[in-house]
């Protein structure tokens, strides 16, 4: 084979030999014999060590030096764009949590962060809860028919604030809104928004399984607190 290489001839020691055999071995550095068997190049490992002893650097070695710089900034990149995609994904993830938990809150933010790029004020009306007064009807002989009460005594029963409620039947859906208003009564009772399905609640009444037992008490508990004001 032609070459432009300068062919040395020379005689090693076997301290030498010895040496850069283990040189071949450690590095991989071998060549097939005429026999067809494989075995150390000492003539590369002589190359190989003359090289480092002179800190010659060759073209191959400068070609891999530019090539890992390359292949690092290129992975850097792609890292980034990944973290990026996975930042946004994660906005995406919170904003759409925020509209399945709070839509009503979410949609006015958004109308009122689009007026306001317009310098125009958004103006919501604010719709205040009509007033059901709690009284008690006679149904014959039997159990008085009780009617709807408002979220003000509602939320006296329950014991807790009507933000908490409010807040809750717009997380929940309507069967787990009357278990969660379930859970807080004194008396475990089943409560239920009465009005129009998906439209504005009149109030609130025990469900139609309520033992009658419980009714009983419940009328009392009204009369005792139907005074309560907001």
């Amino acid at each position: 084979m032609t070459t432009e290489n300068k062919a040395v001839t020379t005689y090693l020691p076997k301290a030498v030999e010895k040496s850069l055999t283990e040189y071949c071995t450690k590095n991989g550095l071998t060549r097939t014999s005429k026999q067809g068997n494989e075995i150390p190049s000492l003539g590369s490992a002589i190359v190989e060590v003359l090289k480092d002893y002179f800190s010659i650097t060759s073209d191959d070695s400068i070609k891999s030096y530019f090539s890992e710089q390359i292949e690092s900034k290129v992975m850097e990149k792609v890292r980034d764009f990944f973290i990026s995609i996975e930042d946004r994904l994660l906005g995406v993830e919170l904003k759409v949590s925020d509209l399945v938990m709070y839509p009503n809150e979410v949609a006015v933010e958004h109308l009122t962060e689009q007026e306001s790029s317009d310098s125009t004020q958004l103006f919501i009306p604010t719709i205040e809860e009509p007033h059901t007064e709690v009284r008690l009807e006679s149904k014959g002989a039997g159990n008085s028919l009780i009617q709807p009460i408002q979220g003000k005594l509602l939320v006296v029963r329950l014991g807790v604030t009507k933000s908490t409620l409010s807040t809750r039947k717009k997380e929940l859906s309507e069967v787990g809104f009357s278990a969660w208003m379930q859970s807080k009564d004194i008396d475990d009772i089943r409560w239920v928004s009465f009005g129009n399905p998906g439209g504005y609640s009149k109030g609130y009444v025990p469900a139609d399984d309520t033992p009658s037992k419980l009714l009983d008490q419940l009328r009392s508990w009204i009369l005792e607190n139907q005074d309560v004001k907001s």
